[in-house]
């Protein structure tokens, strides 16, 4: 049965419950907040099942946003660290991703590993690689640079929070000013790698 885009965190708890093993700093808030965004711009379908061409792409998608944030995050404490590490979602039960479905989504997409021989979590890792900056592009289009900015800074301190309705009750006025104004290093190199 079709569902809406922005229901696949919430329709997935299992897959989104393993992504912090892999990205122990992630924030679920965020990453649900985030996921709507990335859907309502236009990188994930009107509706899915789990048995559509474009699963795949959900699965990957929600993972690269979660390398995204990490990212980020590794940003903020290290501009020197560059994290690549791929969670383990390859198997042939739902919500998970099986080795063929992986096979199948790179081939189409003219994914490769670039190393051989080949491995699955080769190709997984290029997948992801290949769609973060496309998760970020379709952030910063929905949310715009800046409040992508504080909104990650805010989930990097706990302190992102949304309402039942998912709109985010943390981004005051004067919670967005005490992080763009804020002088600090660590967030200015964090901005320029959100800006590049």
């Amino acid at each position: 049965m079709p569902q809406t885009p922005t229901s696949f965190v919430t329709e997935h708890p299992e897959l989104v419950d393993r992504l912090p093993e892999t990205y122990p700093e992630l924030d679920q808030t965020w990453l649900a907040h985030s996921w709507e965004a990335v859907s309502a711009s236009g990188l994930d379908s009107d509706g899915f099942d789990d048995e559509d061409l474009d699963y795949p792409r959900r699965v990957i998608g929600l993972c690269a946003l979660s390398l995204f944030y990490a990212r980020f995050e590794s940003m903020l404490v290290s501009a020197n660290r560059e994290v690549s590490e791929v969670p383990d979602i390859l198997s042939s039960d739902r919500p998970w991703l099986s080795e063929i479905e992986l096979g199948r989504y790179c081939e189409r997409h003219r994914i490769q590993a670039g190393v051989l021989p080949e491995t699955a979590y080769d190709l997984l890792e290029a997948a992801l690689l290949d769609l973060v900056p496309a998760v970020r592009s379709a952030l910063v289009d929905h949310l715009g640079q800046t409040t992508l900015f504080v909104s990650l800074v805010q989930a990097s301190r706990n302190e992102f929070s949304v309402d039942v309705s998912g709109t985010p009750t943390s981004m005051t006025p004067a919670a967005v000013d005490d992080v763009v104004n804020r002088v600090d290093p660590d967030l200015h190199s964090a901005f320029e790698w959100l800006a590049v």
